[in-house]
């Protein structure tokens, strides 16, 4: 017998990272569709690249899995979108559970992995970015002086 329940997982992903990968992989077996929904906010990746991210990341559950944005603060969401209102909400943010809690929708607070936390990817994240536009910088000049 298919499983036919559905869960909506909440996540930033500013930038994905792998302590949210393993909270999805903890309980994508648990439902027959998961819809991943990142928040539509960017800090410091376009929304694409986000969205992009996570499907490469679960290409193996493409079958049951979704990828949305939504251009809201999830804990200060009045209500879920129409087509996520028969959904659990999925979620490792206390505040977003506590949010959804008041709201009464079916929410579950998934445990996030210790060790990864959003703050040291981002910093990460942006120290490579910034490497790598050193890097281009240098290449450039290093091709100027081989010219001169």
């Amino acid at each position: 017998m298919a499983n036919k329940k559905e869960a909506l997982f909440l996540v930033e992903s500013q930038p994905p990272h792998l302590g949210e990968l393993i909270s999805v992989l903890l309980k994508i077996n648990d439902y027959g569709t998961m819809h991943i929904c990142v928040s539509g906010i960017p800090q410091v990746i376009p929304i694409p690249r986000v969205m992009a991210t996570w499907l490469f990341l679960l290409s193996k559950y493409s079958h049951k899995i979704t990828v949305s944005a939504l251009l809201t603060n999830f804990d200060m969401m009045p209500e879920l979108p129409e087509k996520f209102k028969h959904c659990t909400v999925l979620t490792t943010s206390p505040k977003v559970f506590v949010h959804m809690s008041s709201l009464e929708i079916p929410v579950e607070l998934v445990p996030k992995t210790l060790g990864y936390c959003g703050v040291f990817q981002r910093t990460a994240y942006r120290q490579g970015k910034a490497l790598d536009y050193l890097l281009s910088k240098a290449k450039m000049a290093k091709n100027i002086v081989k010219e001169v």
